[in-house]
């Protein structure tokens, strides 16, 4: 009875504490912390930050634009004495090319606004503009002067005379038809194909999202995803991890969409860097501030705008007929986006920035994960999905099972860090910004790089069995491999072509690595950041029992560090779409019996135990070589195969519930990494009965010829 009594109260403190956090995405405390679902993830530190400085920066540069006023050479320097110290009467009056002031009659002139009239009206444009660089010993073309210089005293000077070479400057000139319009040949034959690439790309992403959420919302909303067979499901998931590159393909659209626009709106040119300035401030402060503040006015916020109406409007008729009232949203942006465009102000530019990407991201990413969401609150068709052990499916970004990772992750103690070495303190450090900054970074690292890799060196000649265990595992599912350990790049090969090429899990994975090279030296800690982008963490310290010759620290020194490590492995697990694996062994099998296991360390069983909702799969790999040159060879030109063998999931929950009834914590991770690794075993003699067989089948010719 008193266990009894203890445990409802502590049921009773856990409600509370969740009352006092607000129930998942309600709590303040939740969108806050480390861990967090990927949407509330944009409402972090640096987001705020970046918005911060991008309005500091049009601030700043409306306010440089305002009030820098221009200089004379006659100004900078005394008469008789010039920027280089030498004196002369051709020193005294040397122009300050580009100085706003002096130039702004004529860019009222030929402003981008009167430009554009012009271009849409008629009569056409009888001038064009162009840039020229000054050359040594070139004549100077006929130009207002900046100095009050009449044009007889400078018709006759050259770029030597007033030491202006390498410097630009524009001109406006008569329109020859000859020559042709440079201008609408770039816009025809450069801009307008990248226009359309990068538009196609953006269409693409969103309308094949678009047709894969139209076909699973009619599979969950008749109710026939429960009669759907292990194939429809395996395509679910398939679609979800593919799916996880959709925001960086789009970002990668959009940006190369604003690129193309900035380059067609900058008919003057404005946006360039001018080399000449660099380690000179008078030049700095009083030519290229200016000039960088006009182009960020004239030419980036314009672009920028222009660029963002676009795609509110395309994506709102791409998902109208699927998502009505984000699409609605989407269509209100758009037109009052044409509306500030129309008024040609800056501070209605400014209002509008302002406004729309406020509104939006309170629409798209706050309001969504609130406890009680009204029913006109739509996301743009997240595929993310999930296939738990023993639970139903979840599907869409919001089912997912955030709130079991309110909590930040786990962090080292002081004591615990001081058992590290320098070198093994800089590796952590390294590693576990990556794990917790650089999520994104490790996904496409992974999802593209690390699997052109194992493709070059070993998935030609790679063979797969048991497909269908892992087949149903989606994007956001928790995923713990359990796998023989042969060689140092056992689980890339595991999880790349066994893992993500039958199977839609998260391309986000790590691998607790032994710390003996991965982060005992420089090279080691490089070689993880360029292999893995750092997915080998944490690191595990050997101890006396493991490696006599190769540990001096205490053996509590080691076990300490040890237990942090199984501790952090389990508030990873904690997060919806991360894959671990885990060697049971604990170091390489080096015996010659490939089928040989050895004994199973305790931490794989205390890790499955404590991590929820997690797929354990046992994986037996067989073939694999420890040489790189030997594997590329092997690979294209051998005959052996090397073989994975995926395991059903291993299921504990007896194990957890006896656990959660106050077990004894020590012998149930015996007993769950004993199970794990039986498993392993089977696979690995299911394999060697596979070989046999084989075998016979093989000898089987020989035999009749020889009895013939």
């Amino acid at each position: 009875r008193g266990e009894e009594e203890e445990r409802k109260r502590r049921g009773r403190g856990e409600e509370e504490e969740r009352e006092r956090r607000g129930r998942g995405y309600g709590g303040p405390d939740c969108l806050l912390l480390v861990r967090k679902p990927p949407m509330a993830k944009k409402l972090s530190t640096g987001s705020l930050l970046l918005v911060t400085i991008l309005l500091g920066v049009i601030c700043g540069a409306f306010l440089v634009q305002q009030t820098i006023s221009p200089i004379r050479s006659s100004e900078l320097f005394p008469p008789g004495q010039s920027r280089h110290g030498n004196t002369g009467p051709a020193e005294q009056g040397r122009p300050m090319v580009a100085s706003r002031q002096a130039i702004d009659a004529m860019n009222e002139k030929y402003s981008v606004r009167s430009v554009m009239k012009k271009l849409f009206s008629s009569p056409p444009a009888s001038y064009k503009f162009r840039r020229e660089f000054f050359k040594e010993g070139g004549k100077l073309p006929q130009m207002p002067s900046l100095n009050e210089t009449t044009s007889a005293e400078s018709e006759n000077r050259t770029s030597d005379d007033l030491d202006l070479e390498g410097m630009a400057m524009w001109s406006a000139e008569p329109y020859k038809e000859e020559e042709g319009d440079i201008e609408i040949q770039d816009i025809v034959f450069y801009d307008l194909p990248l226009f359309c690439l990068f538009l196609g790309i953006l269409l693409y992403v969103e309308v094949t999202a678009c047709l894969w959420r139209r076909g699973r919302d009619f599979l969950v909303n008749t109710s026939m995803w429960k009669e759907c067979g292990s194939q429809a499901r395996g395509q679910a998931a398939k679609e979800s991890q593919l799916m996880i590159f959709r925001p960086y393909a789009s970002w990668f659209a959009v940006i190369g969409l604003w690129l193309v626009v900035k380059n067609a709106v900058d008919v003057f040119g404005k946006c360039y860097w001018n080399w000449y300035c660099w380690m000179d401030l008078d030049c700095n402060l009083r030519i290229l501030t200016p000039a960088v503040a006009e182009c960020t006015l004239d030419i980036l916020i314009p672009a920028c705008v222009f660029t963002s109406i676009l795609v509110c409007g395309v994506l709102a008729c791409v998902w109208c007929f699927t998502r009505p009232w984000s699409s609605l949203v989407l269509l209100g942006t758009f037109l009052t986006g044409l509306y500030a465009i129309s008024t040609t102000s800056f501070f209605v530019y400014a209002l509008w920035v302002v406004t729309a990407i406020g509104f939006n991201y309170f629409y798209f990413y706050i309001l969504p994960f609130q406890p009680n969401p009204p029913s006109w609150c739509e996301d743009l068709g997240s595929l993310a999905l999930s296939n738990p052990p023993n639970c139903e499916m979840r599907d869409g970004e919001r089912q997912q099972s955030w709130e079991a990772c309110a909590e930040p992750v786990e962090d080292p103690t002081k004591e615990e860090m001081s058992v590290l070495s320098w070198t093994e303190a800089f590796g952590w450090y390294c590693a576990d910004f990556f794990q917790q900054n650089m999520r994104d970074w490790r996904i496409l690292w992974n999802g593209l790089v690390m699997r052109c890799f194992v493709s070059l060196f070993c998935s030609q000649n790679v063979r797969v069995f048991g497909k269908e265990h892992v087949q149903h595992i989606g994007s956001h599912d928790k995923v713990l491999l359990a796998a023989n350990h042969r060689t140092f790049y056992d689980f890339f090969v595991i999880t790349v072509s066994g893992l993500w090429n039958n199977s839609g899990a998260s391309f986000f994975s790590f691998y607790p690595v032994r710390s003996s090279f991965f982060y005992s030296n420089l090279g080691g800690i490089l070689l993880n950041m360029v292999a893995s982008a750092m997915a080998m963490i944490p690191p595990v310290l050997n101890t006396p029992s493991d490696k006599q010759k190769e540990e001096t620290r205490p053996a509590g020194d080691a076990k300490k560090w040890n237990d942090f490590v199984i501790r952090r492995i389990i508030s990873e697990l904690r997060t919806p779409g991360t894959v671990c694996g885990i060697h049971p062994e604990g170091t390489r099998n080096q015996s010659s019996d490939p089928y040989d296991i050895l004994p199973t360390k305790p931490g794989i069983g205390r890790v499955s135990l404590e991590a929820k909702e997690t797929h354990i799969i046992p994986v037996f790999i067989k073939g694999i070589e420890s040489d790189l040159l030997a594997a590329f060879t092997k690979n294209w030109w051998g005959k052996e195969k090397t073989d994975i063998m995926l395991g059903p999931h291993v299921d504990i929950s007896d194990l957890q519930q006896r656990l959660k009834e106050g077990g004894n914590v020590d012998e149930l991770s015996i007993e769950a990494g004993e199970r794990i690794t039986e498993a392993i075993k089977k696979l690995a003699a299911a394999h060697k009965q596979m070989e046999e067989e084989q075998a016979r089948e093989e000898e089987k010719p020989y035999q009749r010829a020889g009895e013939v």
